[in-house]
């Protein structure tokens, strides 16, 4: 407990580089992040927001929030600076903050600052980050560094936010002995935003979604040899559309080509033009062998699209089977049978789609979870 006289609560955002203000500005979600952080402030509690970013956004935030980025003498080597020495850096901001708040490599400098000023510390762990790296093609070097920096998150940690109750029972069998100071708040949507499209789309095609980064976590190459097999049962003409950006961009496009389905990928678009992005699509689909809470999921089935996606943990947390969308193997055949179901029959798509966005304005409401978010973070500092 802080029992120091200020009337403002504060909170520090440590933000690492992955989910620094600068890429989320780059790959287009920035306005979905300062949107977040201008309603958790409020006139009694006060975000500030430290990263290793160079350029400044404090100018986008709006209800008194702020951002520190990196000063220029430490920009020479800023993986180090913000990592290590943050702590010294920010030092006059963290002495006069209540509370700090991590996520995954950002948990190093918090940890630090939590030795230096007594402040308690709130880890954010939407996904399990060692297991789901072990699944990619990392070194061996990045997977110990990932795993050491879990160990320490567990140990010194006061508060964990998960996003499923799933997360939370990963977190107890990693080793976190306090499962009554480890809170559950699913990712948000902003259903103002998000919303289904009024009128009926043209049929002429049927344009599949699938958003995420093009690497082997997101198993698009599943979605691709699925829609192909899809392709060759229904004379329809099929689309595929995939949001994001990463290492398998050549690979995806040359396996398409291969298999001859009409393929695109938009590498940038912002998190405010994703709701169009959505509407224009039939069906979102997502084939990951495991996620988190996926918000492009709640995000399209906001939407109102008919989802179908592999049932895998994170993705059946969302997902409840022929209610608010379809769960399918992790096979060609099983993605392109679900596929054929929903063609087929023009009412279940259309039942799932108004299911899915029930599903999301009673579960997961930007203005709910955060006004809950916000209470919580009161609540530990006081």
């Amino acid at each position: 407990m802080d029992s120091r006289p200020n009337q403002h609560k504060r909170i520090v955002f440590f933000l690492d580089f992955a989910d620094s203000l600068e890429n989320a500005d780059r790959v287009g979600s920035i306005a979905r992040i300062i949107r977040y952080f201008n309603a958790l402030s409020d006139s009694s509690l006060e975000v500030r927001v430290v990263s290793p970013d160079i350029k400044n956004y404090s100018s986008l935030f709006t209800q008194g929030g702020k951002h520190h980025p990196l000063p220029p003498f430490a920009r020479i080597n800023r993986h180090l600076a913000f990592l290590i020495f943050s702590p010294f850096i920010f030092g006059g901001i963290l002495r006069e903050s209540n509370l700090y708040w991590a996520k995954f490599s950002s948990s190093v400098p918090a940890i630090l600052a939590k030795k230096l000023f007594k402040r308690p510390l709130v880890n954010y762990f939407d996904y399990n980050w060692v297991e789901l790296s072990g699944a990619s093609k990392e070194s061996k070097f990045e997977f110990y560094i990932k795993s050491v920096i879990e160990r320490l998150m567990i140990k010194n940690s006061d508060y964990f936010i998960t996003t499923t109750e799933t997360l939370k029972l990963d977190l107890i069998a990693k080793g976190f002995k306090y499962p009554d100071k480890i809170f559950v708040i699913p990712n948000y949507v902003d259903t103002d935003i998000f919303f289904p499209e009024t009128g009926t789309k043209d049929q002429i095609s049927l344009r599949i979604l699938g958003v995420g980064r093009l690497n082997e976590q997101k198993n698009f190459p599943l979605l691709i040899d699925g829609v192909a097999r899809l392709q060759s049962l229904i004379s329809r003409n099929v689309e595929v559309t995939i949001v994001g950006s990463g290492p398998l961009k050549d690979e995806l496009l040359e396996q398409a080509k291969k298999v001859r389905i009409n393929f695109e990928i938009i590498e940038r678009i912002s998190n405010n033009e994703m709701p169009s992005v959505y509407k224009k699509h039939h069906i979102f689909v997502m084939t990951s062998p495991r996620e988190g809470h996926p918000r492009a999921l709640i995000e399209a089935m906001a939407c109102g699209l008919p989802v179908v996606g592999t049932n895998v943990i994170g993705i059946r947390d969302v997902v409840s089977d022929g209610i608010n969308g379809l769960l399918c193997s992790q096979t060609p055949e099983g993605v392109a049978d679900t596929l054929l179901r929903l063609t087929n029959d023009p009412s279940l798509a259309e039942k799932l789609g108004m299911h899915a966005r029930e599903e999301v304005v009673n579960r997961y409401s930007f203005k709910v979870l955060v006004q809950k978010e916000r209470k919580l973070y009161e609540g530990i500092i006081s």
